[in-house]
């Protein structure tokens, strides 16, 4: 699902991801997992968080939390959102600190500039427990043990299918023989040495 932002929801996205990245550098909040184009700034990957936070809202129809603190979900529902840059990473990144949020659902989104237009392309989701598996696990250079986790966009479910019940914020989610034989499929290569 492709959505084009406004350039209020563009203005917004740099107001609050601003704000985002003083409160952290404040704190002494080091940009440990941002991809090594953004390390050495954090603002941008902030304000790029805000806009996919912003274009998932819109496709879901849950209102924006705008991050007013520190590990708080990313829409008011509990869904988190990750937005990449598929030319410096294509996959859905879990961290360790994600654990505790791990029956929420995760999406995935590319954000893509061009000038002063901003594009978001929501690409899918997937309950943060069925991410943190052995099989998406990297452990090595800044990640040691217990490492991260590297969800790739094929293993994702589509934006479609992510229906919520409005009283709990959680997702209708009933993992599909699909879904189970993909992840079993995955586990087998992986024990091949066939999955990287």
């Amino acid at each position: 699902m492709f959505r084009l932002l406004t350039p209020a929801q563009i203005s917004e996205g740099r107001i609050v991801g601003k704000a985002r990245q003083e409160r952290a550098e404040r704190n002494g909040r080091a940009d440990t997992y941002a991809t090594a184009d953004l390390l050495a700034n954090g603002e941008i990957a902030h304000i790029r968080g805000c806009w996919g936070e912003i274009a998932v809202s819109h496709a879901l129809g849950v209102p924006w939390n705008k991050g007013a603190n520190v590990g708080d979900p990313d829409l008011d529902n509990g869904t988190e959102v990750r937005a990449r840059n598929p030319e410096t990473g294509p996959d859905l990144f879990l961290r360790p600190r994600d654990k505790p949020k791990g029956r929420k659902p995760f999406v995935l989104v590319y954000v893509l500039e061009d000038g002063e237009a901003v594009a978001v392309d929501v690409i899918g989701w997937i309950i943060g427990n069925d991410g943190m598996i052995d099989a998406y696990r990297f452990i090595g250079g800044r990640y040691p043990p217990p490492g991260v986790w590297y969800v790739p966009p094929r293993n994702l479910r589509p934006i479609s299918e992510l229906k919520l019940k409005p009283d709990l914020g959680l997702p209708d989610h009933r993992p599909s023989l699909a879904g189970q034989a993909i992840r079993l499929g995955i586990q087998w290569q992986y024990i091949q040495g066939l999955w990287p």
